[in-house]
């Protein structure tokens, strides 16, 4: 258990489902920043994976649209070459190109690509 002086008041409502852990958790920060809404509108407007659940790129992009800043960190390399990560490249480009040769629905899904 950390210790009290590194713990934030953040207070998550109990997931609706098995599949909504993500949107879930999203809601607690909003609310931890003072940004009231619905967990049900959070879990509405939240991509999901065809068998349920979401990742964490679908939370990303709700928190930037909402003003929010987010940062992901990626193993994946798989999606992801490292050398994308210097300066100047564009990497929605790189991802677009990618999908006319990727034959794997859940990287399609993470890429928006679906």
């Amino acid at each position: 258990m950390l210790p009290l002086r590194l713990r934030l008041p953040v207070e998550m409502l109990a997931q609706p489902d098995e599949v909504t852990c993500g949107p879930t958790c999203l809601h607690a920060i909003y609310r931890y920043w003072g940004d009231e809404e619905p967990l049900a509108g959070i879990i509405a407007r939240t991509r999901q994976l065809e068998h349920g659940g979401t990742l964490a790129v679908f939370l990303a992009c709700d928190a930037l649209r909402r003003g929010y800043e987010a940062t992901i960190y990626t193993f994946n390399l798989t999606m992801f070459d490292p050398t994308w990560f210097r300066s100047g490249v564009d990497i929605a480009d790189r991802l677009r190109r990618q999908a006319r040769f990727r034959r794997d629905e859940r990287l399609d899904d993470a890429a928006g690509c679906a």
